[in-house]
């Protein structure tokens, strides 16, 4: 995930509600932490080039807003949510 300035003062989800969110559906809470089946590894990145759609995440070298992640997460990891997402994401992103 993002760690840049733009991300830490986003509103209404900034980098540390983000983390917050992460950790609680994936167990992840440092820097380096890896889901046992590993799945997804928690790492803290500057800036991902989605300032405008801060907080930002790279999810299979694609960055995209934390809200599609978050969706994601809340969707119980369906899925079709989260390859919808990155469908959606601009192409300078993909």
């Amino acid at each position: 995930m993002c760690d840049d300035i733009a991300c830490h003062l986003a509103r209404p989800t900034n980098c540390e509600s983000l983390r917050d969110t992460i950790a609680t559906h994936t167990g992840l809470r440092q820097h380096g932490d890896t889901t046992p089946d590993g799945a997804f590894t928690l790492e803290l990145m500057p800036c991902l080039g989605r300032c405008a759609d801060a907080p930002a995440v790279l999810l299979d070298e694609t960055p995209l807003p934390a809200a599609a992640l978050l969706s994601w997460l809340a969707s119980d990891r369906d899925a079709d949510v989260l390859p919808a997402a990155v469908e959606t994401a601009p192409a300078r992103a993909r």
